[in-house]
């Protein structure tokens, strides 16, 4: 990952990653940082994550954040960013990174955008933690398309994004409607795509 070492010198500093291999364009990231200061980097992707313990000190579109405890981080894509610690212990944070293509192709929304970088909202702050763990920990390609689906549900109320297109904008309700309604079920690619009106490719391509 851009602007992230391949391994930090200082113990106290660790950091793990996750790629999903059936949710192409989706990168999950778990860190507890306490020495490292991060140099100013980009990302390709937006970053959506929550701060779980401490808090982290970043400038970013050149002013600087603080973000503690139950707050909510969200970046958009190229945005060059710092990162350090802003108390003793350093801070423990979960982020996912989305590909600005592939929260379209999810979604129908187009132009994503977020005009707040830190969000204090501690229940949205838990909700968002506790999907990002759930992605983490889950291996069902099914489970992890609902819990990618919930968790944009999630912070689709803190971005700014033009209007869904016709029924495109629909399909991502439809289908998370139904992967709720029929969780104790096993759900085929094919159930799916009937229910967006998309071939089975589409469940399965990279985008």
């Amino acid at each position: 990952m851009q602007g992230v070492p391949l391994q930090f010198s200082d113990e106290k500093d660790r950091a793990r990653f996750r790629h999903l291999e059936q949710l192409p364009g989706v990168e999950l990231y778990h860190a507890h940082i306490s020495r490292y200061a991060f140099e100013p980097h980009t990302h390709e992707a937006f970053g959506i994550g929550v701060i779980e313990q401490g808090a982290e000190r970043f400038r970013y579109r050149g002013s600087q954040h603080i973000a503690a405890a139950n707050s909510i981080v969200t970046m958009n894509p190229d945005e060059l960013h710092t990162g350090e610690a802003e108390t003793a212990d350093g801070w423990r944070y979960r982020m996912i990174y989305l590909e600005p293509d592939r929260l379209e192709a999810i979604t129908g929304v187009r132009d994503w955008w977020f005009s707040e970088v830190v969000r204090e909202d501690p229940l949205r702050s838990r909700q968002i933690g506790q999907l990002i763990y759930g992605l983490w920990h889950s291996d069902d390609p099914l489970a992890q398309q609902g819990l990618l689906l919930d968790l944009i549900d999630a912070f689709r109320p803190l971005a700014h994004h033009a209007s869904a297109q016709g029924e495109a904008g629909h399909r991502f309700d439809r289908v998370r409607d139904y992967l709720h309604d029929n969780y104790m079920r096993p759900i085929t690619l094919d159930e799916l795509a009937q229910v967006a009106a998309l071939s089975p490719y589409h469940f399965q391509r990279p985008v």
